[in-house]
């Protein structure tokens, strides 16, 4: 708070935007999450429960444990959030991503819905890929982001938006600045390709 020392060190040059926070602790994928469900059952006219019977199938590396069905209890979907931990969103989003693949493509309905999907699947997967290898594809994050972003609003205008949206738009620049992706949680997650 002392303004004298803003010419030795300005605060906001140090800011460290953590990924994670931004995505899946109460962040972007939460509001996804609750916006996919009501698309998934308002254009496609599947229920959560069906997404939850297919993730309980999944058999997941045994350091991961399984997939439990409260994960995606109903009760979950409540306000204007799907709330969850980190960890067990970072290993839904790419089942889930399989099942709009593997279950609502082949029926040529919200084709953009999935797409977005996808890329909040790929913005996930490029920063727990590692510090140092997410590091080398910033660019790609970086258009990533913005291709979700032009799908979120226009498939969800004026919901389930939150400021978590803007500080995704500056994970690149953070980062490229650190040389290194960090995060607050231990790195613990895995990626499944679905595109």
């Amino acid at each position: 708070y002392d303004l004298s020392l803003r010419q030795v060190h300005k605060p906001v040059d140090s800011y460290i935007r953590d990924w994670m926070h931004i995505l899946v602790s109460g962040g972007v994928a939460n509001s996804q999450m609750l916006g996919l469900k009501d698309a998934l059952q308002k254009e496609a006219g599947i229920p959560m429960s069906v997404v939850r019977d297919y993730s309980v199938e999944w058999t997941l590396p045994k350091q991961h444990g399984s997939v439990s069905p409260t994960w995606l209890d109903d009760a979950r979907f409540e306000g204007d959030s799907f709330t969850s931990f980190a960890s067990y969103l970072l290993t839904l989003i790419p089942i889930i991503g399989a099942f709009l693949v593997d279950n609502v493509r082949a029926h040529n309905v919200m084709e953009d819905h999935i797409e977005c999907f996808l890329l909040l699947g790929m913005i996930v997967g490029l920063p727990s890929s590692g510090a140092d290898f997410a590091c080398q594809h910033l660019t790609l994050l970086a258009e990533y982001i913005v291709k979700h972003h032009k799908l979120y609003v226009r498939l969800y205008p004026g919901k389930y938006i939150k400021t978590k949206f803007h500080q995704m738009l500056h994970l690149p620049e953070t980062y490229q600045r650190l040389k290194k992706v960090l995060s607050c949680f231990a790195a613990t997650t895995w990626f499944v390709d679905t595109v």
